[in-house]
């Protein structure tokens, strides 16, 4: 923290409900609570961005917004409390609005979703045949990377393997753009299947 300042946000554990909300009964206010509420969760979402970076950089700029909705008077303190509590809730859940059912409770192949959608939008605009892409990317990486149930122990600093598993991707993605009216272009793509890779690194033990 700045100055060597402790806050009590330190001392506990913000995936832990019983403490986060023992936390929060100590505040008096609905600002003070909203704010507590915002800070840590900021705070798990810096921890779990690369994770799922669409969601969380969603979230965060929820939380941005609702703060400045606050602090310029469009919202009371009840609503600033309510929906930080709301945006607090979807961290901790992971829950995603619209997400289609064949990714439903999947969080990498949601991930990747996510991306697509982002990053690949000019290009790829069903979000069905989407989610069946971020099923065969992570498809494409489990049956490099998997040995039976378990990752491949160092995967993740296996130079070799990243490389192969790059070239499948690019491989599966050339496959797609030879579908498409316009092909996705190489300095789109590789950075996006290089993420693509490190969000798996973060999701994949």
């Amino acid at each position: 923290n700045l100055y060597g300042i402790i806050s009590r946000d330190d001392f506990i554990d913000i995936f832990n409900k019983q403490e986060r909300d023992d936390e929060v009964e100590k505040l008096i206010g609905k600002a003070a609570k909203a704010d507590h509420i915002a800070s840590r969760t900021s705070k798990g979402i810096n921890i779990k961005m690369d994770e799922d970076p669409i969601f969380y950089k969603k979230l965060s700029e929820l939380i941005i917004q609702t703060i400045q909705d606050y602090k310029q008077s469009r919202i009371d303190e009840t609503e600033y409390l309510n929906r930080i509590k709301d945006i607090e809730e979807r961290f901790q859940s992971g829950k995603q609005d619209n997400v289609p059912k064949i990714i439903e409770g999947n969080s990498i192949a949601i991930a990747f979703y996510n991306f697509i959608n982002d990053k690949l939008v000019n290009f790829l605009i069903e979000k069905e045949k989407n989610a069946e892409i971020a099923l065969a990317i992570k498809n494409i990486i489990d049956t490099m990377i998997m040995d039976g149930n378990k990752a491949i122990v160092d995967w993740k600093s296996n130079t070799d393997l990243e490389m192969q598993i790059l070239n499948e991707l690019d491989d599966y993605f050339y496959s797609i753009s030879l579908e498409l009216e316009k092909s996705i272009p190489f300095e789109l793509l590789d950075p996006f299947i290089e993420e693509v890779i490190k969000i798996a690194k973060k999701q994949i033990h």
